[in-house]
């Protein structure tokens, strides 16, 4: 995204305008301790939608009446403002000013139509910087813990690649503002290829269609089974009511068995329907379906006695081979065995009993050996035996149950025939069982899962190559490739401790965590030394980020490439605090804090650092045809860059006064 900040100013309490001017490129505020200039940086945040108001307590906020920034496009500049602690801000289109005052500010500018609620006012903002998505849910799984959909992005994310305030610049311990709340820190992340240009919104919404469909033929996978099961018990379900008409009534309800019914259902649920009752008292049907029920009971009742037994057995087996190898493995084996031949004492014969037993153990020991060996498998055939054993108990305890519910049919009858019910009565109500059950039975076989499984296979196919076309995970991780890159090239070029030489720094899309890489190993920010390094490592990597947000500025990047750094020699001048003479003295800022025989390294490597951050805007511009922006506040001044003015890129220099003056 094409944008820079051109001026970030004060309406004061009076109507004074008090404002610094940027330009692409590096600008630089210097000046002495408490005059401003890390105010610039917490202006700048809460006029671009902070919930916090963070100004500094001081001079600037007991004179404000009014904070604002103007943020230059490609053709036309936007003005953003705040009032002190004010749930309100402000945004307005204007056209674009080139000059280096912003003489269109007064007081009558900020007119209240423009002021809106911050919510309202940060969707505004989103709009100038195209970051406007209804969801970024690839899956229901957030919404469906929470019950709300994920957080959509928005330009304050911007504000976690933009701002290194002074606590942040050198931290060891973190590296993006922000990032210590835990929530905003996971959608930073999540929607950074959002905000590179490499997700849409079209992507989000094809993933959600995806993950539902992918569900639904989860779904309909599980039930095709169950589906299954449940024709199979309609089917013995008929079977037994067909059993139980026979056996109350004495005749058949219709000339066709349970599988002839099934066959065709609607047919016979029309011809069950036609059918009358007929009762034949004479008949014994009755008392053969209960024989061979018995029968058939006892026999189940046998079988699941033997394969009690069965099992017992290989219960019994299994332990005696976890026994056996237990007890060979107890056995204490010799180190060593010496063999020699003995003789006579009378008549000096040679004695080969020796061997003999020798040859006896040896063979002992091969048979040992042999036995161990096949032991595990013996006891895991045993246990194999002991499932199927188990399973086929099961099986026929279902049957068992099956048999018993026709019986207890029967005896129902039975006892209901003893109560004074009438025969007619029970078939009626046998005859109605059969029809029940086939009417689910059609039921289930109306709802045909194959056609949808069918359908959404194809559709799954179909979504799964169209965001194939979308390659997301290759583009982040070109992404990724072009930051280390970046980093590579810029790293050398920092002072970093010679026993991190040569500075290999690896950045994370997952995780956002930075860490150096050495020898295959992976030596974490965390894990550095020196308040240098910490510094150099955030500079490296926010230096590259930018130059990725030049680069993938013509892909649609929607950051802009603008980056405050609050006082990075912090590390070369600790006393910083002390600084209050009207010129920067980097000896009088030495003494006291054991950097005094330092002083001529140390302006070398704060020259060199900012010669660093020329360089990366300048190759940025050559490369991509887009500088990034750097403001720097700074005690730093009149350095000697050799070969570029230091003067150029002062946009503030407060040493006899501060932001806030007459």
């Amino acid at each position: 995204m094409k944008c820079f900040v051109k001026f970030i100013g004060v309406l004061d309490k009076e109507g004074g305008i008090h404002h610094v001017p940027f330009a692409p490129g590096l600008n630089i505020i210097t000046g002495k301790s408490s005059t401003g200039k890390s105010a610039i940086i917490e202006i700048f945040d809460y006029c671009f939608g902070s919930e916090e108001y963070t100004v500094p307590e001081g001079e600037i906020t007991k004179a404000s009446s009014l904070y604002f920034t103007v943020l230059g496009f490609e053709s036309f500049d936007l003005v953003l403002a705040r009032r002190p602690d004010d749930k309100h801000a402000f945004v307005r289109e204007v056209e674009s000013w080139t000059g280096k005052d912003p003489l269109f500010i007064d007081e009558d500018f900020f007119e209240n139509n423009y002021f809106r609620p911050l919510k309202d006012f940060k969707d505004e903002l989103g709009r100038y910087f195209s970051v406007k998505m209804d969801s970024v849910d690839e899956d229901d799984s957030y919404r469906a813990i929470t019950g709300r959909k994920s957080p959509t992005p928005s330009v304050r994310s911007f504000t976690s690649f933009m701002l290194q305030h002074q606590n942040l610049i050198a931290n060891k311990h973190a590296v993006f503002y922000r990032f210590d709340e835990k929530e905003k820190r996971e959608q930073v992340i999540k929607h950074f290829k959002i905000f590179m240009g490499v997700a849409n919104q079209a992507y989000f919404v094809l993933s959600q269609r995806l993950e539902e469909m992918s569900q639904e033929l989860r779904k309909l996978e599980l039930a095709l089974p169950r589906r299954e099961e449940e024709k199979k018990n309609a089917r013995t379900q008929i079977e037994h009511a067909l059993e139980a008409y026979e056996a109350i009534s004495g005749s058949k309800l219709i000339d066709l068995d349970a599988a002839g019914i099934m066959a065709n259902p609607e047919r016979s649920l029309q011809r069950l329907g036609e059918t009358t009752i007929k009762v034949d008292a004479n008949n014994s049907d009755f008392d053969r379906q209960r024989q061979g029920l018995d029968a058939g009971r006892s026999k189940i009742v046998a079988d699941l006695r033997a394969m009690s037994r069965k099992k017992t057995a290989l219960q019994s087996s299994v332990q005696s081979a976890t026994n056996f190898v237990r007890n060979a493995d107890d056995i204490p084996l010799p180190d060593r065995a010496d063999i020699a031949i003995s003789a006579c004492p009378f008549c000096q014969s040679a004695e080969n009993q020796i061997e003999h037993e020798a040859n006896r153990l040896v063979e002992a020991i091969d048979w040992l050996n042999n036995e161990l060996r096949v032991s595990p498998y013996m006891r895991e055939t045993f246990e194999a035996e002991e499932r199927e054993i188990d399973s086929q108990i099961r099986s026929r305890k279902e049957e068992l149950k099956s048999v018993q519910a026709e019986i207890d049919v029967l005896d129902k009858q039975t006892a209901e025939l003893a109560r004074g019910r009438s025969i007619s009565e029970l078939a009626i109500r046998a005859k109605n069982r059969v029809e029940a059950t086939l009417e689910l039975y059609i039921s289930l076989c109306k709802v045909d899962l194959q056609p949808r499984i069918g359908e959404l296979r194809n559709s799954i196919n179909d979504a799964r190559t169209e965001l194939a076309k979308f390659d997301v995970a290759q583009k982040m991780e070109e992404v990724r490739v072009f930051i280390d890159k970046e980093m590579k090239d810029i790293g050398a070029n920092f002072d970093f401790e010679e026993s991190y030489l040569p500075i290999n720094l690896r950045f994370g899309l997952d995780t956002f965590d930075l860490w150096h890489e050495q020898d295959g190993k992976k030596i974490f920010l965390r894990s550095m030394g020196s308040g240098a390094n910490w510094l150099y490592c955030h500079l490296t990597l926010f230096l590259a980020l930018h130059r990725a947000f030049a680069a993938y500025s013509s892909k649609g990047c929607k950051i802009p490439p603008i980056l405050f750094l609050d006082q990075p020699t912090q590390v070369y001048f600790p006393n910083y605090f002390s600084d209050s003479s009207e010129e920067f003295d980097a000896e009088e800022l030495a003494q006291g804090v054991g950097r005094e025989g330092r002083v001529d390294d140390d302006l070398k490597s704060v020259v060199k650092m900012y010669k660093e951050l020329i360089r990366c805007c300048e190759l940025a511009e050559e490369r991509y045809g887009l500088m990034p922006q750097i403001i720097v506040s700074d005690h730093a001044d009149h350095l000697e860059l050799v070969d570029r003015k230091f003067e150029s890129y002062v946009r503030a220099r407060w040493r006899t006064h501060g932001f806030i003056h007459p």
